[in-house]
């Protein structure tokens, strides 16, 4: 098995993350638009209708404002989260991986889980290394795995 060279890499708000949120909130609001065109129904579910679209668009838009900003670093053993003066040991899951784009779940030993949006245009030099690093320690976990189940 080879090694993945030491890494760090920042991580904060994406534009594909932005875009998703963005083409979500247009899409669904075009299908409510249409809907309430077609609609024969009274204001009440018209109104209840646009209250959750609009509370949905919210809520995906704070979830893209609060992504967290910090370092994402592999020293050859271990993930590490920093964020300030805070460090957390992780373990990464690839949850969605456009070449480009990742979307990672970080999961601290203690504490809710992270989702990491990286992208290449963030760090281009950074970026090769930090996927054979991704690969490289999703691999070793997986094979670590598989040695301790029971024969």
């Amino acid at each position: 098995m080879h090694k993945a060279p030491a890494v760090q890499y920042t991580v904060g708000k994406t534009r594909v993350h932005l875009g998703l949120v963005l083409s979500v909130a247009l899409f669904s609001a075009v299908v409510v638009s249409v809907w309430a065109m077609q609609s024969q129904t009274g204001t009440l579910p018209l109104t209840l209708v646009g209250l959750v679209w609009t509370a949905c668009t919210l809520w995906g838009s704070l979830g893209w404002w609060r992504v967290p900003t910090g370092q994402l670093c592999w020293d050859g053993q271990a993930w590490v989260w920093r964020q300030g003066a805070q460090e957390l040991t992780l373990q990464l899951q690839v949850r969605l991986d456009l070449q480009h784009t990742m979307l990672l779940r970080a999961r601290p030993v203690q504490g809710l889980a992270l989702w990491l949006w990286l992208e290449q245009a963030t760090q281009p030099a950074q970026w090769r290394m930090l996927r054979r690093a991704v690969v490289v320690a999703s691999n070793q976990r997986t094979v670590s795995g598989r040695q301790q189940e029971p024969a």
